[in-house]
């Protein structure tokens, strides 16, 4: 129903009760139709992802999921500075909830520098999604 790598099916056929062997046997006969492909899967996340979050965020996600860090690696080959701070600026946006980020007192603004900081990005995008907005 969902593209999935395959740390992830495989966690999801144990819990449902398969034996180890059948499992693999289902890895090994997914992957040879071109079903399971952990390179393709973090390219597709990277690309959907990009928008909206972080590279630190992205690649502690995929990093859960079981994907190699050399598949992740590749993947984010595509992911510029410029995604990253104009996801930022994107993430600063909503949380300002139409207030304008210049008018903010001090206090306020470090705390929404912080949340991004938080949020995996870099204090040079921060600065740049800022001047942005």
């Amino acid at each position: 129903h969902k593209d999935r790598t395959k740390e992830e099916l495989s966690k999801k056929l144990l819990e449902a009760g398969f034996s180890v062997k059948s499992v693999e046997f289902a890895l090994e006969y997914a992957s040879g139709y071109g079903y399971l492909d952990d390179a393709s899967y973090a390219a597709k996340y990277v690309e959907y992802k990009k928008t909206t979050r972080s590279k630190k965020e992205i690649i502690y996600k995929l990093k859960e999921k079981g994907v190699s860090e050399a598949d992740y690696e590749e993947a984010l080959m595509g992911y510029t500075k410029k995604d990253e701070i104009y996801a930022a600026a994107m993430l600063l946006k909503k949380r300002l909830k139409g207030a304008d980020f210049s008018e903010l007192d001090y206090e306020e603004q470090a705390k929404h520098k912080a949340y991004l900081g938080r949020k995996g990005y870099p204090l040079d995008v921060i600065s740049k999604a800022v001047k942005l907005l």
